[in-house]
């Protein structure tokens, strides 16, 4: 690939020319079929659909930032990268028409992040994937690995439905509190939400091998996060514990489907306990009761996706007795100002 002036060939997707929406549906049909098989049917690669879905996922630049760049070479798409803001936080997702993903490209691609972190004034970038070829490829480079995940996985074949409502019903706990099911994060929950997603977040760190202050999660975030449940365009299943006014423990999934079959993702989805609510076997009750309604829901729903990080034990541990089995290895990494 020439490497020459490839500053000026990254362009906005404001500025794309039909023809050049054309040749990155072409990218993305190559990916959708060569790279990513496995992944959601809905994958539409219609080059109309595609331009029609980024400046929908782009609207919510109105509330953070966010933006897509695209690489062309001899007016053909090679690298597309999406950038946006997530607590004060540049995050990125990048792909590359290949089945490989050369070292020049993922640093091609983490110099025009610097690029845009220095216009935009963030103070730290985060690329996470759980794609072989590109943390193959970025672990080459001088980034920082800021952690490493597992996704684990759980067959409905394998899922004991007794046991599972054998969970629910000798959990006496349970019912000391409020449950409710929602398909999104109702307003009326939102400043509840935060104090408690924060709460969360600040006991999490207590067992990351980085112990970094978190950044705190706000009002915006949470806008952003329905904005990104909403353009998802997935069933959404929320259950909240409720112990009156104060959230005591949730769980989220979205449905998918893949290959025709649907399968449930947890994927951004949580499932914690408040930290006055702990040792009551919450995250557990909450874990069975989703799995019992997705069942009675989708009845034919293939098997259920998790990402775990290894040092968060509890969950971890939770997983395990669940039946989960850990199958796919990812990576965040890590740039700075």
């Amino acid at each position: 690939m020439n490497m020459s002036n490839s500053e000026c060939n990254f362009l906005e997707a404001k500025n794309i020319s039909d023809e050049q929406w054309k040749s990155i549906a072409v990218m993305e049909e190559f990916l959708k079929n060569e790279i990513y098989p496995h992944l959601r049917s809905g994958f539409d690669t219609d080059w109309k659909k595609v331009k029609e879905k980024v400046f929908k996922n782009l609207k919510i630049s109105d509330i953070s930032f966010a933006n897509n760049y695209y690489f062309f070479e001899n007016d053909k798409a090679k690298i597309s990268i999406e950038a946006y803001e997530r607590k004060e936080t540049l995050y990125f997702e990048f792909d590359y028409f290949g089945k490989t993903v050369p070292v020049e490209i993922t640093e091609l691609v983490f110099d025009k992040i610097r690029e845009i972190m220095e216009e935009k004034h963030f103070e730290q970038a985060m690329f996470h994937t759980f794609e072989k070829r590109l943390y193959g490829s970025a672990l080459k480079t001088n980034a920082e690995i800021y952690e490493e995940s597992v996704t684990s996985i759980l067959f409905k074949k394998d899922l004991d439905f007794k046991i599972l409502e054998k969970i629910v019903s000798e959990n006496i706990a349970a019912n000391d509190f409020e449950l409710k099911l929602y398909d999104m994060i109702p307003e009326e929950l939102y400043e509840r939400y935060i104090i408690y997603i924060n709460e969360i977040y600040e006991d999490a760190n207590e067992f990351h091998p980085k112990k970094e202050k978190p950044k705190k999660f706000s009002l915006n975030d949470l806008k952003v996060r329905a904005e990104d449940i909403k353009n998802d365009n997935l069933p959404y299943y929320l259950y909240v514990l409720f112990d009156r006014d104060n959230i005591a423990a949730f769980c989220a999934v979205f449905i998918d489907k893949a290959d025709g079959k649907f399968f449930i993702e947890h994927r951004g989805g949580f499932t914690t306990t408040g930290r006055n609510y702990r040792g009551k076997g919450l995250a557990r009750f909450l874990k069975a009761k989703m799995y019992l309604k997705i069942n009675e829901d989708y009845p034919d729903f293939e098997y259920i996706l998790t990402d775990t990080f290894p040092w968060n034990k509890y969950m971890y541990k939770v997983n395990e007795e669940f039946g989960f089995k850990p199958f796919q290895k990812g990576y965040t990494f890590r740039l700075k100002a």
